[in-house]
């Protein structure tokens, strides 16, 4: 009787340590069974490198813009060279002498009107550059090529007295969609006082001057002239 007592304990401790040696079947992990993220980008939601890329060129643009304003077309010219004006060749004409209002400009920053055009072409898009370089100001060209060299017309006197100052200037933008963007620059207003004409008497500081640009082909442009929002330049 005994000794089938014990036979009947090893057989149950047989089986009880046959199941326990089978494969476990524990339930796998959270980290298992958890997808790897996966960042969404909407069309119209530039990635950041994108947005930096944008804003590297916007500010490129609004430096460019500023610098066409206040040295080239607007509020000053390049200047020139001689104070003797050349006639359609090119060649020199006597200081004074009658019809002479072209002269060689200044080659500090522009070697040649080539350099000169394409540094526009590169700012605006095409509709404002074809403008500025061809009917700035009064209908005629401010620059042309005379003789394979860059001249500019002093017939015309550039004003003086802008009406903000850039300097420090910041800006912020909008991307409305896959090829256009508003853009915001926050500037200083020079005329903000009453003794100023109109428009400037009521000019806050900050202003803000605004424009936009647009992208040509597989590079961003302005599309107008930034001055301020009472100057129209093309």
């Amino acid at each position: 009787m005994n000794r089938s007592i014990r036979w009947i304990a090893i057989a149950i401790l047989v089986i009880c340590c046959g199941c326990q040696a089978g494969p476990s079947q524990s339930a796998p992990s959270s980290d298992a069974i958890t997808p790897s993220s996966t960042a969404v980008v909407s069309p119209h939601q530039p990635t950041p490198s994108q947005n930096d890329a944008l804003q590297y060129r916007l500010a490129q643009l609004l430096d460019q813009n500023l610098n066409l304003v206040m040295n080239v077309f607007v509020y000053g010219t390049l200047g020139i060279s001689s104070d003797n004006p050349v006639g359609d060749d090119g060649a020199y004409l006597p200081i004074n002498s009658s019809g002479g209002s072209w002269f060689l400009a200044r080659t500090d920053q522009f070697a040649s009107y080539e350099a000169l055009k394409e540094y526009v072409q590169d700012t605006y898009m095409s509709d404002t550059s074809n403008s500025l370089l061809n009917n700035w100001p009064n209908g005629k060209p401010l620059y042309k090529d005379i003789g394979g060299k860059l001249c500019v017309n002093l017939d015309w006197t550039p004003n003086t007295n802008p009406t903000i100052d850039w300097t420090g200037y910041t800006f912020t933008f909008v991307r409305n969609d896959d090829d256009s963007v508003f853009i915001d620059v926050t500037v200083t207003a020079l005329l903000s006082d009453e003794s100023a004409g109109a428009p400037y008497q009521n000019l806050s500081a900050p202003y803000h001057v605004y424009g936009s640009a647009t992208l040509d082909g597989s590079q961003w442009r302005l599309d107008r002239v930034m001055v301020d929002n009472f100057i129209s330049v093309t």
